[in-house]
């Protein structure tokens, strides 16, 4: 690996990094906050009402326990800080029951949508920081190829960008897996490096609790130590420390904790597993998250880091090379896929690549060899911005559960019973009867039928999610072909989200025909 000092005189100096530094952090920002308050005033994103309602609890109730555990408590906390703020101009109703608002147990009322784009633009800006800390920092030891390199990748990375329009946890998390990964390279060497990937790893854990999965570099990294169980040790409290300090209330109240990760578990395998899902997180890095350049330079830049003499240690290479796989496959475990389960992992695929471009750059002596060094550079940066814009441009655009609501005010009687699933228009209990079930095919058509349900509000990020389901497929083929179908909106040209369907509940029973 070249020192600093040669990439910095080769390139231009110090000049030219905070230049090249600037720009990253300008298009990252611009590619972030654009279409930042999509679907206002009403919160589509369906783990976001979980944050919010969280932490104006907490504001509200003058307490520090969040009361909830499906994540843990670091980016609540920072939520309520700023809710606390914004509170003091907005002075909206910081109630949170559904019977207060007429809304739907995972809807967040109109009057607090400043709360959650607050809290979007606090995650947007970590976004813009991660890409800063990135090329700032990784060019210390990994040089300032490879750091240009993994800050321009994450600059356009559509997973990132994507992420970071939403208040979850994911972006805050990588945040701290990237500066866990860069102090680990000599955790094995220096206390101060040990001390900071320990505590940025806790830190980790304490935004998600699978990011936590960072601090086995830490371990690895020391395992070369003459006294390897006491730097583990060492390592191990302060983790601790850092995790049990943002998320104190997580290990205060263990019995709520397993309860609510049982929901999160239960989630998670609720839909149809498929042996294919390795293959689904690799594909959507192929096709979207790094594009085919970018798959290709991070796998020749793992094999390379197998063989790096000049890479932390050999047990932390190792622990590098394999904890992304191992990794996925946990993942890939799940019935339940979602693409930013991978956000942990991606500073290591920016590592990857950005190590095999510098390498590649080491290795051109003509001027025509680094041409086509940086145009591979170009090369593999295109891909995932052009996806980057057109998500953009897509959070830019009207919603189709906005297009749903509105049809639903204008042609569905008020007092009309409708049952709706998650993903769908925040109908208002003040003006209609409305039943929330998180899927409609978990009840049978019967119940329906009992309930003197007028219309059923059904939307594709649920009944596709279980097409192949043994039972709540069998109930929405049912639905589609035997009921009327009085509306649909589907994501087109100039719109995005779910296509949304409204269909008519006649009062007949499938037996009497």
């Amino acid at each position: 690996m070249e020192q600093p000092s040669q990439a910095g005189r080769r390139f231009g100096g110090t000049t030219v990094r905070w230049i090249a530094t600037g720009l990253l952090a300008l298009l990252a920002a611009v590619l972030r906050f654009r279409g930042l308050s999509w679907g206002e005033p009403y919160v589509y994103h369906p783990d976001e009402h979980n944050i919010v309602y969280s932490a104006l609890g907490m504001v509200r109730e003058r307490s520090l326990d969040p009361d909830f555990f499906h994540y843990p408590s670091l980016l609540l906390y920072l939520q309520a800080v700023v809710s606390a703020l914004l509170q003091l101009w907005i002075h909206a109703d910081l109630r949170t029951d559904p019977a207060v608002h007429g809304l739907g147990p995972w809807d967040v009322a109109p009057e607090q949508f400043p709360f959650v784009l607050a809290g979007r633009a606090l995650v947007a800006t970590t976004g813009v920081a991660s890409v800063a800390a990135v090329t700032v920092l990784w060019w210390r030891w990994f040089g300032w190829v490879a750091a240009l390199v993994a800050g321009a990748l994450l600059a356009v990375s559509p997973l990132h960008v994507e992420s970071s329009h939403y208040l979850t946890t994911d972006v805050l998390a990588m945040l701290w897996v990237l500066l866990a990964v860069f102090w680990s390279v000599h955790a094995g060497e220096n206390i101060s490096a040990l001390a900071l990937a320990s505590f940025f790893a806790g830190l980790a854990a304490s935004t998600k609790y699978p990011a936590g999965v960072v601090w086995f570099l830490v371990l690895a990294a020391v395992a070369a130590k003459e006294r390897p169980f006491r730097a583990a040790l060492l390592s191990a409290v302060i983790f601790a420390a850092a995790f049990a300090l943002t998320s104190p209330f997580v290990v205060l109240r263990p019995q709520r904790v397993w309860e609510d990760l049982s929901v999160v578990r239960h989630n998670y395998a609720s839909g149809a597993w498929s042996p294919w899902n390795f293959w689904f997180y690799l594909s959507y890095l192929w096709h979207v998250g790094l594009g085919p350049v970018g798959c290709g330079l991070a796998l020749l830049g793992w094999v390379w880091l197998w063989f790096a003499r000049d890479m932390g240690n050999r047990w932390w290479r190792a622990a590098v090379a394999v904890l992304p796989w191992v990794y996925v496959a946990y993942v890939s475990s799940w019935s339940v896929r979602y693409e930013r389960n991978l956000m942990p992992m991606l500073p290591l695929a920016l590592l990857f690549g950005g190590l095999a471009l510098s390498k590649l750059l080491q290795q051109a002596t003509s001027l025509r060899a680094r041409a086509a060094v940086a145009a591979l550079l170009v090369a593999v940066t295109w891909t995932p911005l052009r996806s980057s814009q057109a998500l953009v441009r897509s959070l830019s655009s009207p919603d189709t559960r906005s297009l749903a609501l509105q049809w639903i005010e204008s042609n569905i009687p008020a007092g009309a019973h409708i049952a709706r699933e998650e993903y769908t228009p925040q109908v208002s209990g003040k003006r209609y009867r409305v039943t929330y079930v998180q899927v409609l095919g978990t009840r049978p058509y019967a119940w329906y039928l009992g309930s003197e349900v007028d219309y059923l509000v059904a939307s594709s990020l649920i009944y596709e999610r279980y097409r192949d389901h043994p039972t709540l497929g069998e109930f929405y083929r049912f639905a589609f072909e035997r009921l009327p179908l009085v509306a649909e909106f589907r994501p087109e040209a100039n719109t995005t989200g779910p296509t949304v369907r409204i269909l008519h509940v006649p009062r007949w029973r499938p037996e009497e025909e």
